[in-house]
């Protein structure tokens, strides 16, 4: 897979919530992730993946102080110029492929932003 155009990156050993475990234990979780795929890919991980798309700014700036380069959540939106390196959101592949279209159009997520603030004025 790695010749053909997919890259890994990290995700944590037992896709723990790392906001929820102490911070030692979170950054355990990240460092052994991080090493156990660059021993079976033979190259230096630098992208990592939140589990759960749960983070805070302890854990994002132990990331940019550890080897990685970027980092994802699980907003559900396209990639704006405005988003933080290490808090890019990422696109959940649907069953539907009808709503994945939707998604990477653009216009879902301001689908559901129009419901949200059509809800919040009721």
């Amino acid at each position: 897979m790695d010749n053909n155009g997919v890259s890994f990156g990290a995700h944590g050993v037992n896709h723990a919530i790392l906001t929820n475990l102490p911070f030692d234990k979170a950054k355990d979780e990240i460092i052994t992730s991080k090493k156990e795929i660059e021993e079976k890919i033979g190259k230096k991980v630098t992208a990592f993946s939140y589990p759960n798309g749960n983070y805070n700014q302890h854990i994002i700036e132990f990331l940019e102080n550890n080897g990685f380069s970027c980092a994802v959540g699980v907003q559900g939106k396209l990639v704006s110029l405005q988003a933080s390196i290490f808090e890019l959101p990422r696109l959940i592949a649907f069953e539907n492929f009808n709503t994945f279209k939707l998604m990477l159009s653009g216009l879902l997520s301001d689908l559901i932003e129009i419901k949200a603030k059509l809800k919040a004025k009721r």
